[in-house]
């Protein structure tokens, strides 16, 4: 017959009720557990989409949505550089596949245009490629005037890695507003996001909670015509027409943005009033981030 200690039986029965009160709150609801006196164990293990089900997507960056607001951005900003005093005459400029071209009309002035072309490269600061800056546009000068602005490699991935390390922050902010446990947001792969919300039960509220976002951007309003002119006949080259959401008026926008893009939760145009011209505010969908999977 064996035999135990006194002090060992108890030893042993003192882990055993210490296990069972650790254990005991996932027996019950969050809410039964938050009434119990302070002095009893209220923390709950946490389960997965394994044991506990719930929803998930997978989000994949939109890569050629974003090259192409990207190179319309460069678009505009090769206009401004070529309009700057003394002014560079061209012709042909516009968004070719993956690329953005233009000719210079005036041969004897390709050294100058080169030039201003050459500071549109864009360095991007980086610790992936030997901590060294990564141009995100290479400039290829294609004979005859013709200058062809494309991706860099290194450069597109280090934007795209920027895409979705800002997208991760903008989705946990509007996972955490569902109020479910640990939910998981994290990167797969180089251009994918997996966002895991155990205990969710309705895959579309957690898709429509996800897309709420949206991009603000500044716009100079053109004084080159009106907004009702832009629409009756055809409008400038690198200028759009949105209309005001108060007045319902249109208006006719630079289509080069001022300021960087920012993430608002609401929808909102804003109107502000400088001495020398006049800024709209623009609000849209993210492109960057397409669902794959729920």
């Amino acid at each position: 017959m064996l035999y135990f200690a006194r002090w060992k039986i108890a030893l042993i029965i003192l882990v055993v009720m210490g296990g069972v009160l650790t254990t005991l709150p996932n027996f019950f609801s969050p809410s039964t557990v938050q009434s119990w006196p302070d002095w009893l164990p209220k923390k709950q293990v946490v389960l997965g989409l394994d044991l506990q089900g719930g929803a998930y997507l997978l989000y994949e960056v939109d890569k050629q949505d974003y090259k192409q607001k990207q190179l319309r951005q460069l678009t505009g900003d090769i206009r401004s550089a070529l309009r700057e005093s003394p002014r560079i005459g061209y012709t042909g400029l516009s968004v070719q596949g993956d690329s953005v071209q233009v000719r210079i009309r005036d041969t004897a002035r390709i050294s100058e245009a080169e030039k201003r072309l050459s500071e549109l490269v864009n360095p991007l600061n980086n610790t992936v490629f030997g901590g060294q800056a990564v141009n995100e546009y290479a400039l290829e000068d294609a004979g005859n005037g013709l200058f062809r602005f494309t991706f860099t490699e290194e450069g597109l991935d280090l934007r795209l890695a920027g895409v979705v390390e800002q997208s991760i922050e903008v989705i946990r902010r509007r996972v955490d507003e569902l109020g479910t446990t640990e939910p998981s947001i994290q990167r797969q792969g180089a251009d994918r996001i997996l966002v895991e919300a155990p205990g969710e039960s309705n895959p579309q509220r957690l898709k429509d909670l996800v897309g709420q976002t949206a991009q603000l951007t500044f716009h100079m309003v053109s004084d080159s015509m009106s907004g009702e002119q832009a629409l009756q006949g055809r409008p400038p080259a690198g200028t759009m027409v949105l209309y005001g959401l108060e007045d319902q008026r249109p208006y006719l926008l630079e289509e080069r943005a001022l300021l960087p893009v920012k993430s608002f939760r609401m929808h909102r145009s804003v109107s502000t009033r400088t001495p020398m011209s006049q800024l709209l505010a623009s609000a849209s969908t993210p492109p960057a981030l397409v669902p794959l999977q729920t």
